[in-house]
């Protein structure tokens, strides 16, 4: 297994720079489609969300299918995959950011009663108390 840093993943996602682009196209073929062959952990998918609303301007729905993607790509060994699909659809329902989503996400699959708070925008996901 290969872990993918950040700047990897946004070349997948966006395609924006073509040399880079080749090389990630050329490291992903040399797998040969073997599953779950490249990891890509929470703290990666975190900072693409973010690469790709503050840098890139992708709205809301264009972040939220680019992740999905990722969860759906079988060479993707995606960690804690249950847990980001939870933050995903959080994502998706909420106005939180995906940070965040993922946060109470984790807290919760932690066994955490609630995630403690003063970000108003996290009011709509469960379990999070906003103070």
């Amino acid at each position: 297994m290969i872990g993918l840093d950040t700047n990897v993943v946004l070349r997948i996602l966006t395609g924006d720079d073509e040399t880079q682009l080749r090389t990630v196209r050329k490291m992903l073929a040399s797998r040969k489609g073997k599953a779950g062959a490249f990891f890509v952990n929470q703290v990666v998918l975190a900072e693409c969300a973010w690469a790709l609303k503050s840098a890139y301007r992708l709205d809301r729905d264009e972040i939220a299918r680019g992740l999905d993607g990722l969860l759906e790509t079988p060479a993707f060994a995606i960690e804690e995959p249950r847990v980001v699909a939870v933050a995903l659809k959080h994502y998706k329902e909420s106005a939180a950011d995906f940070s965040d989503c993922l946060i109470a996400a984790k807290n919760s699959a932690s066994g955490c009663l609630h995630t403690a708070t003063f970000d108003k925008k996290m009011r709509a996901l469960p379990a999070v108390k906003v103070f």
